[in-house]
C-alpha cells in the first residue's frame, strides 16, 4: 500500500516524500533511514568536497563550498587542539573570514564524551532541542499533564530567550535537563507519555 507508506514516512520524517524518495525507502529501507537520520543531524553535507567529507579539510587551504547556486562559502581550518580529558579537540576555523571555534569529539575517543541522548527523529513524544544554547528555566515536572501550547522551558542564546511549547497533550514522562544545562540542537530534553 505505497499510498499508506508514504503516509507513515512523511509523518516520521517531516519532509515532502517524492516518488523517488518512497521508492528508495522500498528498496532499501535500513539504508535509507539511516540517511534520513544523518541528514536530520548534520543537514546536506553533499556539497562538501568528497576529498574533505571523508578525510578532513586540510590546514590551511581555502574550500569553496557552493551551497545553492551563487551562494559559496570560503572555509578555512586553521587549527585542531589536542584532545582534553573528554575526548574532544577544539577546531578552529574561518568562515568567509570570520574566527569560528566548535568542539568535536576525537575519533577513538567518543566513549569518554559525555553526549546527551538524541531526540528519535519522527518520535513526537520525544522533544528535542531546536538549537543550540543553555536552559533557562524548565516549566514542567515529571508526571505534568500538558496541552497543546503549554509552556515546557525557556532556551537562551545569544542574549535571546525561546519559549519551547508542547506541540501535543501528553503526560510528562522524563526531563533530561536542568536549568545552566548546556544543549545541542536535537538533544533529547523531554519526553512524554
Amino acid at each position: 500500500d505505497f499510498a499508506a507508506i508514504k503516509a507513515k514516512l512523511t509523518q516520521e520524517l517531516k519532509i515532502e516524500i517524492t516518488d523517488e524518495i518512497l521508492a528508495s525507502y522500498l528498496m532499501y529501507p535500513k539504508v535509507f533511514t539511516d540517511f534520513a537520520k544523518h541528514k536530520y543531524t548534520y543537514g546536506n553535507v553533499s556539497r562538501i568536497p568528497t576529498i574533505s567529507f571523508f578525510y578532513g579539510a586540510p590546514i590551511d587551504v581555502d574550500l569553496d563550498i557552493e551551497i545553492q547556486t551563487g551562494k559559496t562559502l570560503l572555509v578555512r581550518l586553521l587549527a585542531v587542539s589536542e584532545p582534553d580529558a573528554h575526548g574532544e579537540c577544539q577546531v578552529f576555523f574561518e568562515i568567509n573570514g570570520e574566527q569560528r571555534t566548535l568542539k568535536v569529539s576525537k575519533k577513538g575517543l567518543e566513549s569518554l564524551s559525555k553526549h546527551r541522548p538524541q531526540a528519535e527523529l519522527g518520535n513526537k513524544q520525544h522533544i528535542g532541542s531546536p538549537m543550540p544554547g543553555m536552559v533557562g528555566v524548565v516549566r514542567v515536572a515529571v508526571g505534568d499533564t500538558i496541552a497543546i501550547g503549554d509552556p515546557l522551558m525557556v532556551l537562551e542564546a545569544m542574549k535571546m530567550e525561546t519559549i519551547l511549547r508542547s506541540e501535543l497533550a501528553g503526560i510528562i514522562k522524563a526531563i533530561n535537563v536542568k536549568p545552566g544545562d548546556v544543549v545541542e540542537s536535537h538533544d533529547l530534553l523531554i519526553e512524554l507519555k
